[in-house]
């Protein structure tokens, strides 16, 4: 029986990269830095800045990949209205929390995830927790990125569902052997995730359809 759906944020319920992207490459040009590569970008989101930092402006120092992601946090800052929640994932929400536990992980900056949040006056009393990078001690795709969730839900692994984007929610669902829901609001198509093992049938198209999956599948 499902309980609980643990929800990653980017390109899941928040039309993220899209706008995220030209804002990655705008900061590079502002600040004169090789320009990334727009597909290394989008493969990028739900991993921590630490990390993809090092992939996105390889060679560079510490002192000059804080200016970018200061520039960044700045340029998000003001575009703030360009993010919204995907087409129908307000109402599947709802939906699901009126018989499950709702929680979100997100490998986001804290600052950025809740300014965004904020600005579309998002219903958070709807969720046991969400959480941003700096509030997990393990990041993604280390099956520990749960443990914290988990406690605070206290429930079972098996009573839970992680709902994902990318391949790297489901290489993280993997490790904490919790089931994995895929979506295909991100930059991974139907197929790279039954070449990784996710079930057809466990592939949707958006959250949009994620209650109806849910009541066929708890």
């Amino acid at each position: 029986m499902i309980k609980a759906i643990i929800l990653d944020v980017d390109d899941t319920i928040l039309n993220y990269s899209n706008e995220a992207t030209k804002i990655y490459i705008e900061a590079s040009k502002n600040l004169k830095v090789k320009t990334p590569n727009k597909n290394l970008v989008n493969k990028m989101y739900g991993i921590p800045w630490k990390v993809s930092s090092k992939k996105l402006y390889p060679g560079l120092k510490k002192e000059k990949l804080a200016k970018i992601r200061k520039e960044l946090d700045y340029l998000f800052r003001i575009n703030v209205h360009r993010f919204k929640l995907f087409n129908g994932a307000l109402h599947s929400l709802r939906e699901l929390r009126k018989c499950h536990k709702l929680g979100l992980i997100s490998s986001k900056p804290h600052k950025i995830m809740w300014m965004m949040f904020n600005y579309i006056h998002f219903p958070r009393w709807w969720f046991e927790f969400i959480y941003a990078a700096e509030d997990l001690r393990y990041d993604k795709p280390d099956g520990r990125a749960f443990s914290k969730g988990l406690k605070k839900l206290k429930l079972k692994k098996n009573e839970v569902i992680f709902v994902g984007d990318s391949i790297h929610d489901a290489k993280t669902a993997k490790h904490a052997k919790i089931r994995f829901i895929a979506v295909l609001t991100g930059h991974y198509s139907k197929r790279d995730f039954s070449k990784f093992g996710v079930k057809k049938d466990n592939i949707l198209e958006s959250v949009k359809y994620l209650p109806k999956w849910v009541d066929k599948n708890d």
